[in-house]
């Protein structure tokens, strides 16, 4: 697989999708919080959906309805928001500009935020649970991902840090994918091949060294084959990956 320059994001009738669902969001509060939930749901760049497009790509690619996977791939997006902010006021960013206080509401809104996206349009429910399942467990993770980070000496190298990104992306990218074909009834092995090829997406993605990262993309793309038939979606998984890599 060769590394493709930067362009426009593929699957972009899946970020349509998404897109046009976080705008029709019910906000339902006007405090100072639901200001700053606003101005990140606002800050819509393509870079941010790669993740949420991912669940309506294996919903499709393992032949689900959309529909039903719609609501999950936007949750990832508003978990993702949180835990950017909550890296804010860490780094202090967030909290000079509108206080400790208000910034944490708004991380727990978004976080609410969330877990109703999980629940809202359910049409499959022993699905949806099970995918909801999988998410929380690797919100839950990256959320741990970042705790170990907090607690690292400054000069404990980078090495661990690198390791510790990796394990943050990586449950979420693996999670993301292993959901879309949850929802659309895909077989364990099927769903368990997804989840891995998400994990070597997001590795590669975590390497500066061109070759390196565009093997171990190229073995992300050589699992999701053993997962689908369909050429095309098979492509646009390629796309994918050469994208985020690039």
């Amino acid at each position: 697989m060769t590394v493709a320059p930067r362009s426009q994001p593929p699957l972009g009738e899946h970020r349509a999708y998404v897109r046009q669902y976080l705008r029709g969001l019910d906000l339902p509060f006007e405090s100072v919080a639901g200001t700053i939930v606003r101005q990140r749901l606002a800050s819509l760049v393509e870079e941010d959906l790669v993740r949420s497009s991912l669940v309506l790509w294996a919903c499709a690619a393992c032949g689900g309805d959309l529909g039903d996977a719609l609501p999950v791939a936007a949750s990832f997006h508003l978990f993702d928001r949180f835990m950017r902010l909550h890296d804010e006021l860490v780094e202090g960013r967030s909290v000079a500009e509108w206080g400790l206080g208000q910034s944490l509401n708004a991380g727990d809104a978004l976080y609410a935020l969330a877990f109703r996206a999980l629940a809202d349009g359910v049409q499959d429910a022993p699905r949806r649970l099970e995918a909801a399942n999988l998410v929380t467990h690797a919100v839950l993770e990256a959320i741990e991902g970042r705790n170990v980070d907090l607690g690292r000496p400054e000069d404990d190298g980078l090495l661990p840090q690198v390791r510790s990104l990796r394990r943050r992306i990586a449950a979420l990218t693996g999670a993301a994918l292993g959901a879309g074909a949850i929802i659309a009834g895909a077989p364990e092995d099927v769903v368990r091949g997804f989840i891995r090829a998400g994990y070597l997406l997001a590795i590669a993605a975590t390497i500066d060294e061109p070759q390196l990262a565009a093997r171990v993309g190229s073995k992300a793309v050589a699992r999701m084959v053993r997962c689908i038939d369909d050429p095309e979606q098979r492509r646009a998984f390629e796309q994918t990956v050469e994208y985020v890599i690039a």
